[in-house]
């Protein structure tokens, strides 16, 4: 004697048509989700990017002319001094970062002598984290 569960049976397949409809749906979801974020700017108002672009530009001038000066006391020529005080500040400012979990770099892109003694130093200052980043120009002016 057979005991029929025909009824038993047509659950069951309800049930898993149900759950592979309901996961298909969840994956289409997270896929909208993700993609939907692709698009979005940069955040210019993260508070760590701007807090150290405002701490390298109102820093860097004093620590670059102080480091050249030390330099040319210690009898390296002036040219050499500040491109030398230059190399330091833009390895001690990534090696900063790191620390914050930022990247920090200063590419200097000239470095030019005037007559009266002073120098001028044209660089580009690019600053970023995992969301945002920033890149602004920075120009000093070197008074060993």
């Amino acid at each position: 004697m057979r005991l029929s569960d025909d009824g038993h049976d047509r659950g069951q397949m309800l049930l898993a048509t149900g759950m592979v409809l309901l996961m298909s749906l969840l994956s289409m979801a997270n896929i909208s989700v993700r993609l939907v974020g692709l698009g979005e700017p940069y955040d210019m108002a993260e508070g760590d990017v701007l807090r150290t672009v405002d701490e390298v530009e109102t820093q860097i001038p004093e620590l670059v002319e102080a480091r050249a000066r030390m330099m040319i006391i210690d009898g390296v020529p002036a040219q050499q001094a500040v491109e030398q005080a230059v190399n330091s500040t833009t390895q001690d400012l990534y090696h900063h970062g790191m620390l914050r979990g930022l990247d920090v770099v200063l590419l200097t892109e000239t470095i030019e002598s005037n007559v009266g003694g002073s120098f001028f130093v044209n660089a580009s200052l690019g600053i970023a984290d995992d969301e945002t980043r920033i890149e602004v120009p920075i120009r000093l002016v070197v008074q060993p």
